[in-house]
Protein backbone atom coordinates (compact mmCIF):
# COMPACT_ATOMS: atom_id res chain seq x y z
CA UNK A 1 0.00 0.00 0.00
CA UNK A 2 2.92 2.48 1.14
CA UNK A 3 4.72 2.14 -2.12
CA UNK A 4 1.57 2.41 -4.46
CA UNK A 5 0.93 5.72 -2.76
CA UNK A 6 4.56 7.01 -2.45
CA UNK A 7 5.13 6.28 -6.17
CA UNK A 8 1.90 8.18 -6.98
CA UNK A 9 3.00 10.84 -5.09
CA UNK A 10 6.53 11.06 -6.45
CA UNK A 11 5.18 10.89 -10.03
CA UNK A 12 3.08 13.39 -9.50
CA UNK A 13 5.94 15.90 -7.62
CA UNK A 14 7.78 15.46 -10.26
CA UNK A 15 5.68 16.05 -12.98
CA UNK A 16 4.87 19.49 -11.61
CA UNK A 17 8.27 20.44 -11.29
CA UNK A 18 8.93 19.54 -14.71
CA UNK A 19 6.95 21.84 -15.88
CA UNK A 20 8.74 24.71 -14.17
CA UNK A 21 12.35 24.01 -16.66
CA UNK A 22 13.49 27.06 -18.00
CA UNK A 23 11.48 29.27 -15.40
CA UNK A 24 13.76 32.66 -14.39
CA UNK A 25 14.80 33.40 -10.49
CA UNK A 26 13.31 36.89 -9.27
CA UNK A 27 14.71 38.77 -6.76
CA UNK A 28 14.71 42.28 -5.35
CA UNK A 29 16.44 44.60 -4.44
CA UNK A 30 18.60 43.29 -1.48
CA UNK A 31 18.92 39.72 -3.77
CA UNK A 32 16.32 37.83 -1.56
CA UNK A 33 13.88 35.81 -3.95
CA UNK A 34 10.66 36.64 -4.49
CA UNK A 35 7.80 36.05 -6.51
CA UNK A 36 6.86 37.47 -10.00
CA UNK A 37 5.29 40.87 -9.67
CA UNK A 38 6.59 40.90 -6.20
CA UNK A 39 9.01 43.85 -5.33
CA UNK A 40 10.88 42.35 -8.49
CA UNK A 41 14.26 44.39 -9.32
CA UNK A 42 16.23 41.43 -10.97
CA UNK A 43 15.79 37.90 -12.20
CA UNK A 44 18.61 35.29 -13.02
CA UNK A 45 18.64 32.55 -15.53
CA UNK A 46 20.48 30.38 -13.24
CA UNK A 47 21.82 30.30 -9.29
CA UNK A 48 25.15 29.24 -7.83
CA UNK A 49 24.60 25.60 -7.71
CA UNK A 50 26.01 24.58 -4.28
CA UNK A 51 25.16 26.10 -0.48
CA UNK A 52 28.85 26.34 0.28
CA UNK A 53 30.77 26.53 -2.96
CA UNK A 54 31.01 30.17 -4.56
CA UNK A 55 29.77 30.01 -8.33
CA UNK A 56 29.52 32.92 -11.02
CA UNK A 57 26.47 34.38 -10.96
CA UNK A 58 24.70 37.64 -13.00
CA UNK A 59 21.51 39.88 -12.60
CA UNK A 60 19.44 40.89 -15.31
CA UNK A 61 17.27 44.54 -14.88
CA UNK A 62 13.97 43.20 -15.20
CA UNK A 63 13.11 46.73 -16.78
CA UNK A 64 15.77 46.75 -19.56
CA UNK A 65 17.03 42.78 -19.38
CA UNK A 66 20.64 44.13 -18.87
CA UNK A 67 23.19 42.85 -17.33
CA UNK A 68 23.03 44.87 -13.91
CA UNK A 69 24.99 42.91 -11.23
CA UNK A 70 28.10 40.43 -11.80
CA UNK A 71 29.66 38.62 -8.73
CA UNK A 72 30.35 35.36 -7.22
CA UNK A 73 27.86 34.07 -5.10
CA UNK A 74 26.75 31.72 -2.36
CA UNK A 75 23.23 30.40 -2.64
CA UNK A 76 20.64 29.05 0.38
CA UNK A 77 17.85 28.57 -1.54
CA UNK A 78 16.27 31.89 -0.75
CA UNK A 79 19.12 34.48 -1.18
CA UNK A 80 22.37 35.15 -2.90
CA UNK A 81 24.51 36.74 -0.84
CA UNK A 82 28.06 37.64 -2.35
CA UNK A 83 31.20 36.48 -1.25
CA UNK A 84 33.91 38.52 -3.83
CA UNK A 85 33.92 41.05 -5.66
CA UNK A 86 30.50 42.32 -6.78
CA UNK A 87 30.61 44.62 -10.60
CA UNK A 88 27.73 46.49 -11.13
CA UNK A 89 27.07 48.28 -14.74
CA UNK A 90 24.75 50.79 -16.34
CA UNK A 91 22.04 49.83 -19.01
CA UNK A 92 24.56 50.38 -22.28
CA UNK A 93 27.23 48.17 -20.67
CA UNK A 94 29.47 50.36 -18.74
CA UNK A 95 30.98 49.78 -15.49
CA UNK A 96 29.82 51.93 -12.81
CA UNK A 97 30.98 50.31 -9.73
CA UNK A 98 33.31 47.57 -8.30
CA UNK A 99 32.85 46.76 -4.65
CA UNK A 100 35.82 44.81 -3.45
CA UNK A 101 35.51 41.89 -1.15
CA UNK A 102 38.23 40.97 1.52
CA UNK A 103 38.64 36.98 2.12
CA UNK A 104 40.47 37.46 5.07
CA UNK A 105 37.89 39.52 6.66
CA UNK A 106 34.92 38.15 5.47
CA UNK A 107 33.41 41.33 4.62
CA UNK A 108 33.40 44.11 2.06
CA UNK A 109 35.79 47.15 2.74
CA UNK A 110 35.46 49.40 0.17
CA UNK A 111 33.74 50.82 -3.72
CA UNK A 112 35.06 52.33 -6.10
CA UNK A 113 32.47 53.51 -8.26
CA UNK A 114 32.88 55.78 -11.59
CA UNK A 115 30.79 58.49 -13.14
CA UNK A 116 29.29 57.24 -16.90
CA UNK A 117 30.44 60.86 -18.23
CA UNK A 118 33.92 61.16 -17.47
CA UNK A 119 34.55 58.06 -16.02
CA UNK A 120 36.35 59.69 -12.99
CA UNK A 121 36.29 57.14 -9.79
CA UNK A 122 35.12 57.78 -6.18
CA UNK A 123 36.12 55.71 -3.08
CA UNK A 124 33.63 54.63 -0.27
CA UNK A 125 35.24 52.99 2.22
CA UNK A 126 33.07 50.22 4.52
CA UNK A 127 32.44 48.89 7.67
CA UNK A 128 31.47 45.18 7.79
CA UNK A 129 27.51 46.25 7.53
CA UNK A 130 27.15 49.44 5.85
CA UNK A 131 28.96 52.11 3.71
CA UNK A 132 30.82 54.76 6.35
CA UNK A 133 32.98 57.17 4.41
CA UNK A 134 33.87 58.75 1.41
CA UNK A 135 31.54 59.18 -2.17
CA UNK A 136 30.14 56.81 -4.79
CA UNK A 137 27.90 56.89 -7.48
CA UNK A 138 24.78 54.75 -7.94
CA UNK A 139 22.24 54.20 -10.63
CA UNK A 140 18.63 53.61 -10.24
CA UNK A 141 15.87 53.49 -12.57
CA UNK A 142 17.50 55.55 -15.64
CA UNK A 143 19.14 58.03 -13.15
CA UNK A 144 22.62 58.66 -12.10
CA UNK A 145 22.42 59.48 -8.03
CA UNK A 146 25.66 60.72 -5.88
CA UNK A 147 25.93 60.06 -2.20
CA UNK A 148 28.86 61.95 0.55
CA UNK A 149 28.70 59.71 3.76
CA UNK A 150 30.80 61.15 6.71
CA UNK A 151 31.19 58.23 9.92
CA UNK A 152 28.22 56.78 8.85
CA UNK A 153 25.67 59.58 7.95
CA UNK A 154 25.06 60.57 4.21
CA UNK A 155 25.59 64.56 4.26
CA UNK A 156 25.09 65.06 0.49
CA UNK A 157 22.70 63.25 -1.62
CA UNK A 158 22.65 64.21 -5.93
CA UNK A 159 20.45 62.96 -8.19
CA UNK A 160 21.82 63.71 -12.04
CA UNK A 161 20.30 64.29 -15.35
CA UNK A 162 22.25 61.23 -16.83
CA UNK A 163 21.99 63.03 -20.37
CA UNK A 164 23.03 65.67 -18.92
CA UNK A 165 24.63 66.65 -15.37
CA UNK A 166 24.38 70.12 -15.33
CA UNK A 167 21.04 69.08 -14.88
CA UNK A 168 20.60 67.68 -11.31
CA UNK A 169 18.75 68.16 -7.85
CA UNK A 170 21.18 68.13 -4.51
CA UNK A 171 19.94 67.67 -0.66
CA UNK A 172 22.33 68.17 2.26
CA UNK A 173 21.91 66.69 5.88
CA UNK A 174 23.32 67.41 9.32
CA UNK A 175 25.15 65.20 11.43
CA UNK A 176 22.29 64.01 12.48
CA UNK A 177 21.11 63.13 8.74
CA UNK A 178 18.31 66.44 9.49
CA UNK A 179 17.72 67.76 5.94
CA UNK A 180 19.22 71.15 5.71
CA UNK A 181 18.10 72.22 2.70
CA UNK A 182 17.70 71.44 -1.21
CA UNK A 183 18.89 73.09 -4.15
CA UNK A 184 18.14 72.40 -8.04
CA UNK A 185 20.11 73.24 -10.74
CA UNK A 186 18.80 73.70 -14.37
CA UNK A 187 20.09 72.20 -17.69
CA UNK A 188 23.14 74.89 -17.53
CA UNK A 189 24.06 74.08 -14.74
CA UNK A 190 22.12 77.27 -12.60
CA UNK A 191 20.81 77.20 -9.60
CA UNK A 192 17.34 77.65 -9.70
CA UNK A 193 15.30 76.53 -6.77
CA UNK A 194 16.12 76.99 -3.49
CA UNK A 195 14.35 74.81 -0.21
CA UNK A 196 15.44 75.99 3.48
CA UNK A 197 14.42 73.29 6.21
CA UNK A 198 13.89 74.07 10.13
CA UNK A 199 13.81 71.13 11.88
CA UNK A 200 13.63 68.69 9.65
CA UNK A 201 10.46 69.78 6.77
CA UNK A 202 10.31 72.15 4.38
CA UNK A 203 10.20 75.94 5.54
CA UNK A 204 10.75 78.63 2.91
CA UNK A 205 11.67 78.64 -0.82
CA UNK A 206 10.26 76.20 -3.70
CA UNK A 207 11.05 72.25 -3.59
CA UNK A 208 11.29 70.29 -6.72
CA UNK A 209 10.15 66.59 -6.93
CA UNK A 210 11.25 65.03 -10.13
CA UNK A 211 9.48 62.40 -12.93
CA UNK A 212 10.33 58.94 -12.68
CA UNK A 213 9.49 58.48 -16.24
CA UNK A 214 11.76 61.35 -17.00
CA UNK A 215 14.18 63.95 -15.69
CA UNK A 216 11.87 66.59 -15.99
CA UNK A 217 10.01 68.36 -13.33
CA UNK A 218 7.01 66.81 -11.89
CA UNK A 219 6.11 69.27 -8.93
CA UNK A 220 7.01 72.35 -7.84
CA UNK A 221 5.64 73.47 -3.92
CA UNK A 222 5.82 76.96 -2.36
CA UNK A 223 6.99 77.56 0.97
CA UNK A 224 6.28 80.32 3.52
CA UNK A 225 6.63 80.29 6.97
CA UNK A 226 6.24 76.16 7.20
CA UNK A 227 3.18 76.60 5.25
CA UNK A 228 2.40 75.23 1.36
CA UNK A 229 0.98 78.41 -0.04
CA UNK A 230 1.17 77.16 -3.91
CA UNK A 231 1.44 73.59 -5.46
CA UNK A 232 1.98 72.87 -9.11
CA UNK A 233 2.09 69.20 -10.60
CA UNK A 234 3.52 68.08 -14.58
CA UNK A 235 2.29 65.43 -16.74
CA UNK A 236 5.88 63.93 -17.82
CA UNK A 237 5.16 66.40 -21.36
CA UNK A 238 5.61 69.13 -18.96
CA UNK A 239 1.99 70.41 -19.52
CA UNK A 240 0.19 71.12 -16.21
CA UNK A 241 -1.90 68.85 -14.31
CA UNK A 242 -3.14 70.32 -11.00
CA UNK A 243 -3.02 73.77 -9.12
CA UNK A 244 -3.44 73.71 -5.64
CA UNK A 245 -3.42 76.65 -3.54
CA UNK A 246 -4.16 77.25 0.06
CA UNK A 247 -5.37 80.73 1.33
CA UNK A 248 -7.53 80.94 4.63
CA UNK A 249 -7.37 77.56 5.46
CA UNK A 250 -9.10 76.92 2.53
CA UNK A 251 -7.08 74.40 -0.39
CA UNK A 252 -8.60 74.38 -3.86
CA UNK A 253 -7.45 71.99 -5.97
CA UNK A 254 -7.23 72.18 -10.14
CA UNK A 255 -6.90 68.99 -12.37
CA UNK A 256 -6.30 69.36 -15.94
CA UNK A 257 -6.33 66.85 -19.08
CA UNK A 258 -3.10 67.03 -21.11
CA UNK A 259 -4.62 69.39 -23.63
CA UNK A 260 -4.84 71.95 -20.84
CA UNK A 261 -8.99 71.17 -20.69
CA UNK A 262 -10.07 71.65 -16.69
CA UNK A 263 -11.18 68.01 -15.51
CA UNK A 264 -12.61 68.57 -12.11
CA UNK A 265 -11.92 71.53 -9.20
CA UNK A 266 -11.30 70.25 -5.11
CA UNK A 267 -12.08 71.92 -2.12
CA UNK A 268 -11.48 71.27 1.46
CA UNK A 269 -10.61 73.03 5.04
CA UNK A 270 -7.95 72.58 6.90
CA UNK A 271 -8.18 72.38 10.83
CA UNK A 272 -5.75 73.32 13.13
CA UNK A 273 -5.22 69.49 13.77
CA UNK A 274 -4.16 69.16 10.16
CA UNK A 275 -7.43 67.57 9.68
CA UNK A 276 -9.58 68.43 6.64
CA UNK A 277 -13.27 68.81 6.66
CA UNK A 278 -16.02 70.66 4.08
CA UNK A 279 -15.03 68.38 1.32
CA UNK A 280 -16.35 69.31 -2.35
CA UNK A 281 -15.90 68.12 -5.91
CA UNK A 282 -13.71 65.45 -7.44
CA UNK A 283 -10.18 64.87 -6.25
CA UNK A 284 -8.00 63.30 -8.51
CA UNK A 285 -5.30 61.39 -6.69
CA UNK A 286 -1.86 60.28 -9.47
CA UNK A 287 1.06 58.40 -8.95
CA UNK A 288 3.98 61.20 -8.03
CA UNK A 289 6.02 58.40 -5.83
CA UNK A 290 6.70 55.34 -8.21
CA UNK A 291 5.95 54.89 -11.64
CA UNK A 292 4.67 57.15 -13.82
CA UNK A 293 3.17 60.83 -12.73
CA UNK A 294 0.62 60.38 -15.52
CA UNK A 295 -0.99 57.94 -13.65
CA UNK A 296 -4.46 58.03 -12.03
CA UNK A 297 -4.56 55.79 -9.31
CA UNK A 298 -7.89 57.65 -7.92
CA UNK A 299 -10.96 59.72 -8.27
CA UNK A 300 -12.92 60.47 -5.84
CA UNK A 301 -15.87 62.43 -5.75
CA UNK A 302 -17.56 64.90 -2.46
CA UNK A 303 -20.42 66.77 -1.53
CA UNK A 304 -19.43 67.36 2.05
CA UNK A 305 -18.82 63.48 2.42
CA UNK A 306 -17.57 60.90 0.01
CA UNK A 307 -19.96 59.77 -2.53
CA UNK A 308 -17.96 57.75 -4.68
CA UNK A 309 -14.50 56.40 -4.91
CA UNK A 310 -12.92 54.99 -8.35
CA UNK A 311 -9.64 52.97 -8.14
CA UNK A 312 -7.79 52.64 -11.64
CA UNK A 313 -6.19 49.25 -12.40
CA UNK A 314 -5.49 49.73 -15.87
CA UNK A 315 -1.72 49.97 -15.51
CA UNK A 316 -1.10 47.11 -13.76
CA UNK A 317 -0.95 44.17 -16.38
CA UNK A 318 -2.10 40.94 -14.88
CA UNK A 319 -5.29 41.50 -13.55
CA UNK A 320 -8.74 41.54 -15.19
CA UNK A 321 -10.01 44.86 -13.01
CA UNK A 322 -9.87 47.72 -15.17
CA UNK A 323 -11.60 49.84 -12.82
CA UNK A 324 -13.48 49.24 -9.37
CA UNK A 325 -15.77 51.64 -8.00
CA UNK A 326 -17.28 51.91 -4.86
CA UNK A 327 -20.34 54.10 -3.87
CA UNK A 328 -21.39 55.89 -0.85
CA UNK A 329 -23.36 57.29 1.76
CA UNK A 330 -23.55 58.63 4.64
CA UNK A 331 -19.68 58.27 4.55
CA UNK A 332 -20.20 53.95 4.40
CA UNK A 333 -19.89 51.72 1.41
CA UNK A 334 -23.06 50.69 -0.35
CA UNK A 335 -22.30 49.07 -3.72
CA UNK A 336 -18.97 48.09 -5.38
CA UNK A 337 -19.19 47.25 -9.17
CA UNK A 338 -15.84 46.12 -11.10
CA UNK A 339 -15.41 46.69 -14.61
CA UNK A 340 -13.17 45.48 -17.48
CA UNK A 341 -10.65 47.56 -20.16
CA UNK A 342 -14.28 48.10 -21.77
CA UNK A 343 -15.47 49.38 -19.32
CA UNK A 344 -17.99 46.35 -19.28
CA UNK A 345 -19.23 45.80 -15.44
CA UNK A 346 -18.11 42.09 -14.28
CA UNK A 347 -19.14 41.36 -10.89
CA UNK A 348 -20.27 43.45 -8.01
CA UNK A 349 -20.49 43.49 -4.19
CA UNK A 350 -23.26 44.93 -1.61
CA UNK A 351 -22.52 45.75 1.88
CA UNK A 352 -23.70 44.77 5.67
CA UNK A 353 -26.04 47.56 6.80
CA UNK A 354 -24.03 50.59 8.50
CA UNK A 355 -20.93 48.74 7.55
CA UNK A 356 -17.49 48.41 5.80
CA UNK A 357 -17.66 44.94 5.80
CA UNK A 358 -19.54 43.08 2.31
CA UNK A 359 -22.60 41.66 2.47
CA UNK A 360 -22.67 39.80 -1.08
CA UNK A 361 -20.40 39.96 -3.62
CA UNK A 362 -16.61 39.59 -4.76
CA UNK A 363 -14.07 41.25 -2.54
CA UNK A 364 -10.83 41.63 -3.89
CA UNK A 365 -8.14 41.00 -1.31
CA UNK A 366 -4.92 41.50 -4.11
CA UNK A 367 -4.08 41.39 -7.34
CA UNK A 368 -3.97 37.55 -7.07
CA UNK A 369 -6.72 36.98 -4.10
CA UNK A 370 -10.36 36.80 -4.89
CA UNK A 371 -13.12 36.08 -1.79
CA UNK A 372 -17.09 35.77 -2.51
CA UNK A 373 -18.90 36.88 0.26
CA UNK A 374 -23.06 35.54 1.26
CA UNK A 375 -24.99 36.85 3.51
CA UNK A 376 -21.41 38.42 4.95
CA UNK A 377 -20.25 34.58 5.32
CA UNK A 378 -17.11 33.43 2.68
CA UNK A 379 -18.25 30.90 0.17
CA UNK A 380 -16.18 30.90 -2.33
CA UNK A 381 -11.84 31.86 -2.33
CA UNK A 382 -9.83 32.33 -5.34
CA UNK A 383 -6.03 32.03 -5.35
CA UNK A 384 -4.27 33.09 -8.54
CA UNK A 385 -0.91 32.48 -9.95
CA UNK A 386 1.10 36.20 -10.60
CA UNK A 387 -0.09 35.97 -14.44
CA UNK A 388 -3.80 35.85 -13.16
CA UNK A 389 -4.59 32.31 -13.88
CA UNK A 390 -6.15 30.51 -11.33
CA UNK A 391 -4.55 28.45 -8.91
CA UNK A 392 -6.93 27.36 -6.14
CA UNK A 393 -10.82 27.69 -5.52
CA UNK A 394 -12.01 27.17 -2.28
CA UNK A 395 -15.63 26.66 -1.05
CA UNK A 396 -16.68 25.41 2.40
CA UNK A 397 -16.50 21.64 1.42
CA UNK A 398 -13.59 21.10 -0.91
CA UNK A 399 -10.65 22.97 -2.51
CA UNK A 400 -9.54 22.08 -5.83
CA UNK A 401 -5.75 22.83 -7.02
CA UNK A 402 -4.92 23.85 -10.84
CA UNK A 403 -1.94 24.65 -13.23
CA UNK A 404 -1.49 27.26 -15.08
CA UNK A 405 -2.66 25.64 -18.14
CA UNK A 406 -6.31 25.18 -16.17
CA UNK A 407 -5.51 21.28 -15.27
CA UNK A 408 -6.55 19.88 -12.09
CA UNK A 409 -3.80 19.14 -9.98
CA UNK A 410 -5.68 17.65 -6.74
CA UNK A 411 -8.40 18.10 -4.33
CA UNK A 412 -9.10 17.79 -0.65
CA UNK A 413 -12.31 18.07 1.27
CA UNK A 414 -12.97 20.53 3.65
CA UNK A 415 -14.52 20.63 7.25
CA UNK A 416 -15.14 23.46 9.97
CA UNK A 417 -14.00 23.22 13.05
CA UNK A 418 -15.47 24.12 16.42
CA UNK A 419 -13.91 27.74 16.53
CA UNK A 420 -15.63 28.50 12.76
CA UNK A 421 -11.77 27.22 10.84
CA UNK A 422 -11.60 25.92 7.35
CA UNK A 423 -9.24 22.43 7.83
CA UNK A 424 -8.75 20.23 5.62
CA UNK A 425 -10.30 16.72 5.67
CA UNK A 426 -9.00 14.35 3.15
CA UNK A 427 -7.14 14.66 0.32
CA UNK A 428 -4.20 16.68 -1.39
CA UNK A 429 -3.23 20.00 -0.90
CA UNK A 430 -0.60 22.08 -3.03
CA UNK A 431 0.74 25.62 -2.35
CA UNK A 432 1.66 28.44 -4.58
CA UNK A 433 6.00 28.78 -3.94
CA UNK A 434 7.48 31.00 -6.28
CA UNK A 435 4.26 30.79 -8.40
CA UNK A 436 5.41 27.15 -8.74
CA UNK A 437 2.52 24.89 -7.67
CA UNK A 438 3.96 22.60 -5.21
CA UNK A 439 2.34 19.14 -3.61
CA UNK A 440 3.12 19.84 -0.05
CA UNK A 441 0.63 17.17 2.13
CA UNK A 442 -1.53 14.86 1.94
CA UNK A 443 -4.60 14.24 4.68
CA UNK A 444 -6.89 11.06 5.22
CA UNK A 445 -10.17 11.21 7.45
CA UNK A 446 -9.43 14.67 9.00
CA UNK A 447 -5.66 13.65 9.62
CA UNK A 448 -2.52 14.72 7.66
CA UNK A 449 -0.56 11.62 6.71
CA UNK A 450 1.99 13.08 4.27
CA UNK A 451 4.02 15.67 4.01
CA UNK A 452 6.87 16.82 2.31
CA UNK A 453 9.32 19.42 1.68
CA UNK A 454 11.63 21.23 -1.54
CA UNK A 455 14.71 21.81 -2.37
CA UNK A 456 15.18 25.98 -3.71
CA UNK A 457 18.59 25.86 -5.13
CA UNK A 458 17.67 25.37 -8.18
CA UNK A 459 14.87 26.94 -10.83
CA UNK A 460 13.62 23.79 -10.30
CA UNK A 461 12.44 22.39 -6.71
CA UNK A 462 13.65 19.09 -6.07
CA UNK A 463 12.48 16.71 -3.33
CA UNK A 464 14.14 17.26 0.27
CA UNK A 465 12.26 15.43 2.96
CA UNK A 466 9.20 13.04 2.81
CA UNK A 467 7.39 12.16 6.28
CA UNK A 468 4.54 9.81 6.64
CA UNK A 469 2.29 9.95 9.65
CA UNK A 470 0.03 7.07 11.00
CA UNK A 471 -2.43 8.69 13.74
CA UNK A 472 -0.81 11.89 13.84
CA UNK A 473 2.35 10.34 14.65
CA UNK A 474 5.03 10.11 12.15
CA UNK A 475 6.36 6.10 11.16
CA UNK A 476 8.68 7.22 8.57
CA UNK A 477 11.10 9.77 6.90
CA UNK A 478 12.83 10.01 4.07
CA UNK A 479 15.89 12.53 3.24
CA UNK A 480 17.61 13.11 -0.30
CA UNK A 481 20.66 14.56 -1.86
CA UNK A 482 20.42 17.73 -4.29
CA UNK A 483 21.17 15.12 -7.08
CA UNK A 484 17.69 13.11 -5.88
CA UNK A 485 18.69 9.85 -4.87
CA UNK A 486 17.99 8.69 -1.22
CA UNK A 487 20.08 9.65 1.72
CA UNK A 488 18.67 8.69 4.73
CA UNK A 489 15.15 6.11 4.95
CA UNK A 490 14.24 6.02 8.74
CA UNK A 491 11.47 3.22 9.94
CA UNK A 492 9.88 4.71 13.28
CA UNK A 493 8.84 1.85 16.09
CA UNK A 494 9.69 -0.53 14.58
CA UNK A 495 12.89 1.59 13.55
CA UNK A 496 15.76 0.89 10.91
CA UNK A 497 18.37 3.36 9.92
CA UNK A 498 19.86 3.10 6.43
CA UNK A 499 22.03 5.78 5.20
CA UNK A 500 23.29 5.50 1.46
CA UNK A 501 25.97 7.55 -0.35
CA UNK A 502 24.70 10.00 -3.81
CA UNK A 503 25.45 6.65 -5.40
CA UNK A 504 22.63 4.58 -3.59
CA UNK A 505 25.01 2.01 -1.64
CA UNK A 506 23.87 1.09 1.68
CA UNK A 507 26.46 2.60 4.17
CA UNK A 508 24.59 0.83 7.65
CA UNK A 509 21.41 -0.40 8.91
CA UNK A 510 20.58 -0.54 13.04
CA UNK A 511 17.68 -1.06 15.31
CA UNK A 512 16.55 1.43 17.51
CA UNK A 513 13.88 2.31 20.26
CA UNK A 514 11.50 4.75 19.21
CA UNK A 515 12.52 8.15 20.56
CA UNK A 516 10.02 9.98 22.91
CA UNK A 517 10.78 13.42 20.29
CA UNK A 518 9.38 11.94 17.37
Amino acid sequence: MRNTFLLVILLCAQQLIAQQNNQPFYFDLSYERVEKGSRVEYYATHTPIEHSVLSDITLYRIDTNAPSIKGQAIWDGKKIEFKNNVYTYLSDGKLLSVKHYDANKKAFTHEVSYNPATRDSLVMLHTPSSRYEGEIYDSYNGKLFYTRHQQGIPRTEIVYNLNNQKNRLEVNYNKDYETIDEVYYDEAGTKKYTLMYQNNEPYSGTSVILSYKNFGIGIFSEFVDGEEIKQTTYYSSGKIKQKRTSKNSIVKTETYSQNGKRLAVFTEKKTEDDNTINKTGTKYVFDHLFVDFDRVLEEQYYNGDLLQKKIDYKYEKDTKYASIVTKYKDGLPVLTEYFDTHNNKIDQATYLDNDTKIKDGLQVDSSTYDVYKKEGETIKEIHKYGTQEVFSIETPTHTTFYSQKGEELGKVTNYESYWGQRLYDTGDVYELIYDIPLLTSKYQDKKMVYKVEYSFDTVEPKLAVEQFFTEEVMTEQKTYHKNGQLNEHTIIDPKSSSSLEQTGRQLDQSNHTKKSNL
